[in-house]
């Protein structure tokens, strides 16, 4: 499942800092939430961004993008007697920067807004075919875990398509495996000219950065899980917020089910490693916290997380918050 993939991710950097954190979400049912969002859909939000996407002056494709992409993916694992197996339904949308060669035959393109740079992050290197109308995308690029090469359509010099591409990923432990497979189809709308617009916040225990990178994801997971004394099984919906500066990261999820389901009702939890670690879910016995996630128009997205220590345990850790704003509509950013 791609929203496991990015939160094993996350807790690699974080472990190669010198930490290992361990994740926990078990919530009772009376966990709440304040704000329920309207499902996004990816086709709204690519037009709604193309609409917008009038305002843009360059006829090249340098800039920064943002790539909405549906995905139909599938989870197992499987141990000895016991097996777990997800499919789920999403919808992702990613911040990437485009930069055109000097002969205009090539780009390269890497996430976050500001420009390619391999110093700072991977940077995939494409060749245009002859008429500048396409790019061929293999194993190892842009695209993680990609099954087969996948062919980007260029519709415009703000819109790139991909239409049908499969993902695969396994990975073997001595007793257990993990696989993960996923059909895929995306758009990319520009949204910028320019590197490093100023597209929002997020800030984290009073230490506040401009958001540069920015992963979401949005869908609907169905689970099936075997123990030794018996089966579980569920549904809930999930919205994960995924940010990445040259502080650090700072990732935030939560999920819902119904009552009438073997699962728990619902739960969040909010990581970061900027400016110091620290790891919360709703249901941590240390703190009384809280998470509010709004979205406005598929567009602008804002969230308040607030962690209180309760007095038994102020000891070695500390109250927490986060907060972030981010808008991704073209005529809402500040061109620099």
């Amino acid at each position: 499942m791609r929203s496991r993939s990015i939160l094993k991710t996350f807790i690699q950097i974080a472990s190669f800092s010198g930490f290992l954190m361990v994740l926990t979400a078990c919530v009772p049912e009376d966990a709440q939430y304040l704000d329920d969002n309207p499902e996004l859909s990816p086709y709204d939000i690519a037009a709604s961004l193309e609409s917008a996407a009038t305002s843009l002056a360059s006829e090249s494709l340098e800039g920064v993008w943002v790539s909405i992409t549906e995905s139909n993916e599938n989870y197992s694992w499987e141990g000895g007697a016991e097996y777990e197996i997800e499919t789920g339904s999403y919808t992702h949308l990613e911040l990437y920067a485009i930069k055109s060669n000097e002969d205009n035959t090539s780009i390269q393109i890497s996430r976050c807004s500001s420009a390619p740079d391999a110093s700072m992050r991977p940077v995939f290197q494409y060749e245009l075919n002859e008429d500048r109308s396409s790019f061929l995308v293999e194993k190892g690029g842009m695209l993680k875990d990609l099954e087969f090469s996948a062919l980007a359509v260029i519709e415009s010099n703000s819109k790139i398509t991909f239409s049908h591409y499969s993902t695969y990923y396994k990975e073997i432990y001595p007793e257990s495996y993990i696989q993960e497979s996923g059909t895929h189809s995306a758009t990319m709308v520009k949204i910028s000219d320019h590197f490093d617009p100023d597209i929002g916040y997020i800030e984290v225990n009073g230490k506040q950065s401009e958001v540069n990178c920015f992963h979401y994801t949005e869908g609907f997971i169905e689970t099936e899980i075997s123990y030794a004394s018996g089966i579980r099984s569920g549904a809930r919906s999930i919205e994960q917020y995924q940010f990445q500066s040259q502080h650090g990261q700072t990732y935030l999820s939560r999920a819902r089910a119904p009552s009438d389901v073997t699962f728990d009702n619902g739960d969040f939890y909010v990581v970061s490693d900027w400016p110091e670690l620290f790891s919360i879910s709703h249901d941590s016995e240390e703190y009384t916290s809280e998470l509010t996630i709004k979205n406005n128009n598929s567009l602008e997205f804002y969230g308040d997380f607030s962690a209180i220590l309760k007095p038994e345990h102020k000891t070695f850790n500390t109250d927490s918050s986060v907060s972030f704003l981010v808008m991704l509509k073209p005529n809402g950013i500040d061109a620099r």
